[in-house]
């Protein structure tokens, strides 16, 4: 496990989950330049599971992340880029403060904006926050841009209660202001978010790895938190400001430790979590009016889902980071009114996972197909004997896969988190590469 803490100590030591941290990179003393990096785009090969074939796509990196402007760690696939080709936001849970500090580095995470560099091809940084620590520390889901523009996450750590906060960010003016919403009070509250929050209706929803009712000895050799309890669901009212628990985890065969965000639709919430259930391999899940529907529990689709969904005229759709007919985790579709599941793709855990392996983000609906990452696997690659990840796509029954592999150095390495769709080009991060080897930006042309 890892673990971090203010500097001077504001925080006290947090655990974070073991298995939520494996794509975790240590933390850079040095700065980086705000005006990004000139980098080459990777060479790539797309590929379908029958043999690779020569493809005109390139992976172009667009910035280096790296020390005070931020460290890229990808933790459990929820973070990456919102926004557009024109202005991406994101969040990166290291790097920044110097004098708040991980265990194993510098930084308690920063928001930040890239934007193009008029004539060039790279984006250059601007922090919208630096975290110091009391205030919120690690920010490792994903954000939410409101209708005004103003922009809500989430931090693992900090706060009043040293349990993570809700905040907002208006980007609207020329210094944005920082505020915190909601500070989580661990039992009884949630405690310790990684997924961000979705919008509706005026509501936030979101989920917490640690807090809620339920504690079990079993939650707290997961990893899921310092603390053992189960984590919950939980909503918070715009207008009022007043949040509540929807549902606490941990109680029979329900699931535990939801690291991932919520799916709104039709007025019921939909999500996953990686550990619990009847096999204690996760659940997928769906809650109307506060009452829990477990949808499915078995190894139908894989196992240990720590992804969110998508839904598709009825359907979901999602990942898991184990399981499938070669262990290397699924791409699985799940009819909402039968509960039926079924496998779309499983990849291969074998020598150096060609096929790729361990998807832990949610996929994306882009031009008739899904689009995902895949941290292990892709190409031989020279950054680690593992591969370095790769873009997939498939049809949402399951035919034409087909992969594009990052090539590691300052093309970046191992995407853990869920793909932007703007202008006919995805968006994304590493977890490593670049620079620094501290994680990039990157996009590809479609």
């Amino acid at each position: 496990m890892r673990s971090f803490e203010r500097h001077p100590a504001v925080l006290s030591k947090i655990t974070v989950p073991s298995r939520l941290v494996t794509c975790v990179s240590l933390l850079s003393t040095f700065s980086c330049s705000h005006t990004g990096v000139a980098v080459t785009p990777a060479a790539i090969t797309q590929s379908s599971p029958f043999g690779a074939v020569p493809d005109t796509h390139r992976i172009a990196p667009l910035y280096s992340y790296g020390g005070r402007d931020g460290v890229i760690s990808g933790i459990g696939g929820n973070g990456g880029l919102i926004g557009t080709a024109a202005g991406l936001f994101g969040t990166a849970p290291s790097g920044g403060d110097e004098k708040c500090m991980w265990i194993h580095g510098t930084g308690c995470g920063v928001v930040y904006k890239l934007t193009p560099i008029p004539g060039s091809s790279r984006y250059k940084e601007t922090r919208l926050h630096v975290f110091k620590g009391a205030e919120g520390a690690a920010p490792i889901g994903r954000l939410y841009m409101d209708k005004k523009g103003e922009l809500y996450g989430t931090t693992y750590a900090g706060g009043t209660n040293n349990a993570g906060v809700i905040y907002k960010i208006n980007v609207s003016g020329s210094i944005p202001h920082y505020s915190i919403v909601h500070n989580f009070g661990g039992a009884g509250d949630g405690a310790y978010p990684f997924a961000g929050v979705i919008e509706a209706n005026d509501v936030l929803y979101g989920t917490t790895v640690g807090g809620g009712k339920y504690s079990s000895s079993y939650c707290h050799s997961v990893g899921s938190a310092p603390d053992s309890h189960c984590g919950t669901i939980y909503s918070l009212d715009l207008a009022s400001g007043a949040e509540r628990v929807i549902h606490n985890f941990g109680h029979g065969e329900d699931g535990l430790t939801p690291a991932a965000p919520l799916l709104y639709e039709n007025g019921t919430l939909y999500g996953t979590t990686p550990y619990g259930g009847k096999y204690s391999i996760g659940i997928v899940f769906a809650v109307t009016n506060g009452k829990e529907r477990i949808l499915s529990a078995d190894e139908a689709g894989g196992t240990y889902p720590f992804g969110g969904l998508i839904a598709i005229n009825g359907t979901l759709y999602g990942t898991t980071d184990f399981g499938g007919m070669q262990n290397g985790g699924t791409v699985y579709a799940l009819d909402i009114s039968s509960r039926h599941v079924r496998v779309l793709y499983s990849f291969a855990r074998s020598s150096q996972f060609p096929q790729g392996a361990e998807p832990a983000a949610a996929v994306i609906y882009r031009q008739g197909k899904l689009w995902g990452t895949a941290p292990l696997g892709g190409a031989t690659c020279h950054s680690t004997n593992l591969g370095c990840g790769m873009i997939f796509s498939l049809a949402p029954d399951g035919t034409g896969f087909t992969k594009v592999a990052f090539r590691g150095g300052l093309g970046g390495y191992s995407p853990t988190c869920p793909l932007l769709y703007s202008e006919d080009a995805l968006y994304g991060t590493t977890t490593y590469g670049g620079k620094r080897d501290e994680g990039i930006a990157f996009k590809l042309a479609l």
